[in-house]
């Protein structure tokens, strides 16, 4: 990462804070062993759906009764959010 793509990172990392007053520093999600690396890819790699699963509400309504992050209709949610289907 040079200078510049540390600094919009930085940006956009503030840009979030000021938008949630929650500190959501630290979240625990429980995924199926499938999903495991595509979480840590979309985490790793931050884009306008991680911020959605520091988003506590839209977690609950895509988490199953045992508690497992339903990683995909997640995703396919917040897409169609996106465009507008919603």
């Amino acid at each position: 990462m040079d200078e510049d793509e540390r600094e919009r990172w930085e940006q956009e990392c503030e840009q979030v804070d000021d938008e949630d007053d929650e500190d959501d520093t630290w979240c625990e999600w429980r995924v199926s062993f499938q999903d495991a690396e595509r979480l840590a890819t979309i985490v790793s790699f931050e884009d306008d759906f991680t911020i959605k699963l520091y988003n506590r509400e839209f977690v609950a309504t895509h988490t199953n009764v045992d508690g497992i992050l339903q990683l995909r209709s997640a995703f396919e949610a917040w897409s169609g959010e996106e465009r507008g289907e919603v």
